[in-house]
């Protein structure tokens, strides 16, 4: 793994070439192109052909870690085609978005909201303006049960399924990468 210090930054960019994976979770090989700044990676079926998507090569190192983690934590996993993060957490939200906005993921970003019937407007302007403005998919909305969680629940989906592929061999090698940017003990 290449590692280059972001003198403006001040932070460690790392460049992802080395962290595509071979082959998907079903076994199927996956490519990828390479230029200088981008990836364009994609995989074939026999029965289906999922989409190419570019992504920056090169990222913040502690963004890359810190969003694979909440993906690890957070993230589902039902369905091939989808990646999505469900949370409360302004600060996880946005981590997790700021990660797909590095890797320019951006456009397959869609919200969805769920949250008290009465107030959902309220809900959504404000994920709005926390995330940013974002494609918001139909709500899920339901009764207040007493319990109330501050600005609603916010799903962050993407539909793709070499995304989602990514992230499972990502999120698969996470123990790895920290050994080996942090050495043996996570301390050192």
């Amino acid at each position: 793994m290449t590692l280059i210090y972001n003198e403006s930054s001040q932070h460690f960019i790392m460049d992802l070439q080395n962290l595509i994976p071979h082959k998907t979770s079903r076994g199927d090989p996956i490519f990828s192109e390479l230029d200088a700044e981008f990836a364009t990676i994609y995989y074939t079926r026999s029965r289906a052909r999922p989409k190419r998507i570019k992504i920056r090569r090169w990222v913040d190192r502690e963004l890359f870690l810190v969003g694979v983690t909440i993906w690890a934590c957070e993230g589902t996993r039902t369905r091939p085609y989808e990646l999505e993060v469900t949370n409360s957490s302004e600060t996880i939200a946005k981590a997790f978005v700021q990660l797909l906005q590095q890797l320019r993921l951006s456009s397959y970003v869609t919200l969805r909201v769920h949250a008290p019937k009465e107030g959902y407007e309220t809900y959504r302007r404000y994920w709005r303006k926390t995330l940013g403005t974002y494609r918001f998919e139909k709500p899920i909305t339901t009764e207040s049960r007493g319990r109330e969680i501050r600005h609603g629940i916010i799903h962050i989906r993407l539909y793709g399924a070499i995304i989602q592929e990514l992230f499972r061999y990502w999120a698969s090698i996470l123990p790895q990468l920290l050994q080996r940017l942090h050495g043996n003990g996570f301390g050192s």
